[in-house]
């Protein structure tokens, strides 16, 4: 990558290993990389993407990070360093596309939009090359579900990167590739790359604590650094609590929710069995309405016990009409609606400690919850600027099924086996003193 457009020069000189990607991309029309932090992960990307647009006149390219905040913070200002003097190049910095305005095909010019992958904003629509940047902060299936359809008319190209974070959706993917002809897969440690001295890595290794080994030495066996439930899941796998522990057509299911609006609806679906408690199936839904959600879960061949809504259900809208608890009763479903301050659900901090002496008795299905396992990993207290940790968890693709995993334990009195005379029907909940605007 040295010349391009008569004089200019991209200042840009390729580490060994970014050299080999670039190298290997060219033969393959996929590459994932599982890189250690601070090696040049997104450095790389957007040279690949911009030389990309500069010689293929008239393509349209994405990059993706988890949020769009995140994508202008780290690569609007890449793409302006590096590309920032090439001729006839445009930044539209309100949406955040750039434009190779000497590059047209069709007086249509190339370009670049940056993009978040909390909205799905680019469902539906088409590419020449997409990249997906920390790729572990998005939720699963978003390759396959929405990005990998923008790119099949095309036959574009797209570059999976990340650090790991347990074995989750990109975990899989990096796994696949391995065996899968049409990827180019990568994985460089901090030791690996070369690029600082003994002194600068020993003082890394110090400072990084118990994410050294995921986030430098690239480990999907790393423990995510805060991790709030890490003791909890650790003895559940020890203890092989995590496993086969399918649906019992004896006894009924209950569900257990967090309602999303511009993040996911979790659903727990569990069953009492005796003093424990067999979570059978978790699934996230993105960007369904609540018949979508609700129907989703009552077409399922379960036999239903009571339906556990947050007490956001009587405030959620997606409409002028009907809230979330209205379309529930609408479809026949027997809810209870939890109160914002009943059983301990007032305050994270103090739903998080019911939570955590709630699942020593929690038996997980390991074949229907991947997510959830995932999820509950890698679920962490936000840090301050000196390392520590703050007084809060973090709000990330984590949060919907942390939260109700933490409407479950605050109910879990509430469950029954069977179909008796314990069935409780639907009671309104009183909200007199309630704050409807609170959430937790």
């Amino acid at each position: 990558m040295e010349k391009n457009n008569k004089d200019f020069v991209v200042n840009y000189h390729p580490y060994w290993y970014q050299q080999e990607f670039h190298d290997g991309l060219r033969n393959k029309q996929f590459a994932i990389l599982n890189w250690s932090r601070r090696i040049g992960k997104t450095t790389a990307c957007v040279n690949e993407l911009c030389i990309r647009a500069i010689t293929n006149p008239g393509s349209s390219y994405s990059y993706i990070c988890p949020y769009k905040e995140q994508a202008k913070r780290i690569t609007w200002p890449m793409f302006q360093q590096f590309f920032g003097d090439f001729p006839g190049i445009q930044f539209n910095n309100k949406d955040h596309i750039i434009y190779f305005m000497d590059q047209k095909k069709d007086n249509v010019p190339s370009q670049i939009h940056l993009y978040g992958a909390d909205n799905d904003a680019i469902r539906g629509m088409g590419f020449d090359g997409v990249i997906l940047d920390e790729y572990s902060d998005m939720k699963y299936s978003f390759w396959s579900e929405v990005v990998f359809p923008t790119i099949i008319d095309r036959d574009g190209f797209a570059i999976i990167i990340s650090t790991p974070k347990g074995h989750n959706d990109f975990h899989r993917l990096y796994q696949e590739a391995e065996h899968n002809d049409d990827w180019f897969n990568m994985s460089v440690t901090l030791y690996d790359a070369k690029i600082y001295s003994k002194e600068k890595l020993a003082t890394i290794e110090r400072n990084a604590g118990e994410g050294f080994a995921q986030e430098f030495l690239v480990s999907f066996e790393g423990t995510t650094t805060g991790a709030i439930y890490k003791t909890q899941i650790a003895e559940m796998e020890d203890e092989e609590r995590i496993g086969c522990f399918p649906y019992d057509p004896s006894r009924v299911v209950h569900t257990v929710w967090d309602l999303g609006r511009s993040d996911a609806t979790s659903i727990l679906f569990v069953q009492k069995v005796g003093n424990a408690f067999h979570l059978i199936e978790h699934v996230e839904k993105l960007n369904k309405t609540y018949e979508d959600v609700f129907s989703y879960a009552l077409n399922k061949s379960y036999r239903y016990g009571t339906h556990f809504l947050p007490w956001d259900a009587i405030k959620h809208s997606q409409d002028s009409k009907y809230n979330a608890l209205d379309v529930a009763k609408k479809m026949g479903m027997r809810v209870r609606v939890l109160a914002k301050n009943e059983g301990g659900v007032y305050g994270v901090n103090n739903g998080i400690k019911i939570c955590r002496s709630f699942l020593p008795k929690l038996y997980v299905n390991k074949v229907k919850c991947p997510i959830w396992i995932d999820y509950m990993k890698r679920y962490r207290w936000e840090v301050n600027k000196d390392g520590t940790n703050k007084d809060k968890p973090k709000h990330d693709v984590t949060s919907n099924a942390a939260d109700s995993t933490r409407y479950l334990a605050a109910v879990q009195d509430r469950l029954y086996e069977f179909n008796d005379i314990t069935t409780q029907a639907f009671e309104q909940p009183k909200f007199e003193s309630i704050d409807p605007y609170y959430h937790s």
